[in-house]
Parts: structure tokens; sequence; C-alpha cells
């Protein structure tokens, strides 16, 4: 906050309210951190005070307070992009409204370049302080909430360097009771292992313990992003659940002919709990084959199937109870049986941005929370693992 900036929010109050001597004592507050330019809430109060402000949106004067969002947005306006759209997603955790497309784009752009950049790209550094400083003045709700996963994701990868080097780690707000956004990034068999270990450097509980002790478990993660050019199958493993329903894949298999390369693997499979009509996911290393079932738990039908290199985005939405899946595949791009569709044949690549234009998605609700985690972790994975194929089509 700039002295003009508190300036012309101060005189949204009424006089007796507020005066220059209010913006004296707002700047020596002992919960601001000062410089000669500017000030910001220091990071161990940002919660108390956005929490005091959803409040206020509830009052009398919520006007105001909405009024205060404008005024800061068009103060900010020869700011750096980056910065405006950081004040854009908090303003939204603010009123719960929905940030703009642009500032998501942004921000899976960081994610997309600190994941998948050289280590020689030239302001690799730069941008990976950038990602860390903004990380640590968010908002816990910023980690629930969807439009904070690319972040999530590019903090994660910063957080590597902290683990190779001799010093205290440093985790936001909030960060830690929401890994299950990046849990695909780890060894689904060491994950839990390695989010004890910082759960244990974050809490103090073992003040003694060195960076060295969790190197190796951090290392699992740097394995699977660095070897995007291995075998598909070794770097991204079909879930595995506790407890598979093999009398449904035994009755899916009676009805449904898999590839000979299909037929050799389980399959994962993840249904809905409950209603009167059910929809159930089987995944292979090939594709992604929809169910459906009705009354009288008949026998599953197949609706729909889309190979993987259709395959978009996956989002994950946890309830109380239950969980859902939304599954998004370009409408075009080839199937099982005509691989390239006319639309491509004979092309190398094809426009990504084009292909955003149409979607198909799959919604699947009711989901056990545990499996359905399990796969969002494996779709989470193939769903970069597909952008980075993308982008090196059009550069090739």
């Amino acid at each position: 906050v700039e002295p003009g900036l508190l300036r012309s929010l101060r005189l949204l109050l009424p006089a007796h309210q507020a005066d220059v001597g209010t913006e004296a004592a707002v700047w020596q507050h002992g919960e601001v951190e000062p410089d000669l330019l500017a000030f910001c809430l220091k990071p161990e109060v940002v919660e108390k005070y956005a929490t005091l402000f959803k409040e206020k949106l509830q009052g009398g004067d919520a006007h105001i307070f909405r009024q205060a969002l404008d005024r800061i947005q068009a103060f900010h306006t020869a700011l750096p992009s980056e910065i405006q759209f950081e004040e854009e997603m908090s303003a939204a955790l603010l009123t719960g409204d929905q940030p703009s497309k642009e500032a998501l784009d942004f921000m899976w752009q960081v994610a997309g370049t600190v994941e998948e950049s050289s280590p020689d790209y030239l302001y690799m550094s730069l941008l990976k302080s950038w990602v860390q400083r903004m990380a640590k003045r968010q908002q816990k709700a910023y980690w629930q909430s969807e439009f904070g996963e690319p972040i999530a994701i590019a903090f994660t990868r910063v957080l590597l360097e902290h683990f190779s080097r001799p010093e205290d780690v440093s985790l936001p707000a909030g960060f830690l009771e929401n890994m299950n956004r990046v849990a695909w990034m780890f060894n689904h068999d060491e994950s839990e292992k390695s989010h004890q270990k910082i759960k244990d450097i974050d809490s103090q509980k073992q003040p003694n313990i060195t960076i060295k002790e969790v190197e190796r478990e951090m290392q699992l993660l740097l394995y699977l992003v660095k070897s995007a050019k291995c075998d598909f199958s070794r770097r991204n493993k079909l879930p595995v659940f506790e407890k598979p329903n093999l009398k449904l894949e035994l009755e899916i298999r009676k009805s449904f002919k898999f590839t000979s390369d299909e037929e050799n693997v389980q399959p994962t499979i993840i249904e809905e709990i409950g209603g009167i009509a059910q929809q159930i996911l089987v995944l292979t290393y090939f594709r992604a084959i929809l169910f459906g079932r009705g009354l009288l738990r008949a026998r599953p039908k197949k609706v729909s199937d889309k190979v993987w290199r259709k395959f978009s985005t996956v989002r994950l939405i946890e309830g109380v109870f239950f969980s859902t899946l939304v599954i998004d595949f370009f409408r075009e791009h080839g199937s099982v049986r005509h691989p390239v569709s006319s639309k491509y044949r004979g092309k190398d690549r094809f426009d990504e941005s084009e292909e955003k234009k149409s979607v198909t998605t799959w919604s699947l609700d009711n989901l056990d929370k545990g499996e359905a985690r399990l796969v969002y972790n494996f779709l989470k994975n193939m769903e970069l693992l597909r952008k980075e194929e993308r982008r090196g089509s059009k550069v090739k």
C-alpha cells in the first residue's frame, strides 16, 4: 500500500472516522511492514484481516469495502501484470468471485515454466524467487481454491531448492493441509513419508532434523519431472486401490472387448456410489473409458472412450463425504479405431488454442474420496505430460 493509495482509501471513510493522523497511525502500526515507498501486512496477520474484511462485506458498510477493492485495482493499473493478477485473486477470495481467465492463464503459465523449462532458462532463479514470495503471502483459502493449484505446483517445485541447502524450510499457512493438489508429484509409496518429514520441519517437532534427511524422498519428486522422456508406463503407473472391485471388472470384461495391449494389464476402475444411475470410469495405459449403469445394477454399457492424446485437464472437488472428478477431453484428435481425425491427418502438430474451444467434459460425482484422490494424482501427472508433448510438437 503506497501513501497515495492509503489516502485514497482513507477518503472513503466519513471525515469524523479518519483523518491524516489515521494514515500515520496505520503506517506505524505493529502489524505492518513499512519501508520508504509502501507497506504491507505481516504474513502472520493476513488471515486475521482477511476474515475481518469478509465480515465487513456482510455488514451495512459493504459498499465502502467493495469500493476499496476497486480503488486498489485502479491505483495499481501501472504495476506489472503479475502484481495485478495476484491482487485480483486475493480480491476474489474475499468476495467469493472468480478471477479472470487472463489471470488464471498467467498462473498456469508460471507453473508450466517452473515445471518444464530448462534449468539454464535465463530468468528461472528470478521466477522461482517470485513464486516463493507470492506463496508466503497468500491466505489459507488460496490453497483450498481451484485457482491456487498452479502456484501450489510451482511452489512445490521451488521447495526442491530448499531441501538441497542447509537452511530452514518455511511453508505458508494452509499449504500442508491441501497437499492433495500436488500429491501426484510424489512417488505414491513414499509420499506419506515425505509429507510427514515436511510437517515435522514446519511444526518444529524435530528441531534438530537436517535437510539431508529428507533429500532422498524429495529426489523422487525431481525424478518424476526430469524423466519426461522415459516410458510413460513407468513414469505414471495406473493407480491401485486398496480394495479393487474385481466383481465389477469381471462384469465389464464380459460386456466390453479390450484391445490386446489392454488385456494383459489390470485397469483402474472407479464408480459412483449410490444413485439411480451410475457412471463408471475405467483407465488403461491407452485410454479412458466411461460406462453407464441403470436401474437394478444392470450390466455396465460403454458410453464413450477417449485415447490419452485427447485428454486435456482434470479437476478434483472434495466434499465432506464424497469427491467429484471433472475431466475434459478435446473433441478432435483421434480415437482408438481412428488414430488421427481427418482434420489433422498429414499434420505433425495441432493448434492447442483452437482445440480448447471445443472440449467434452465427463463429470463423476459421489466418488470415494481416497480412490478419487489417487485417480486425480494419475490424471494430473498425465495432464502435464500431454501439455509437454504438445509444446514439444509446436517447437518442432
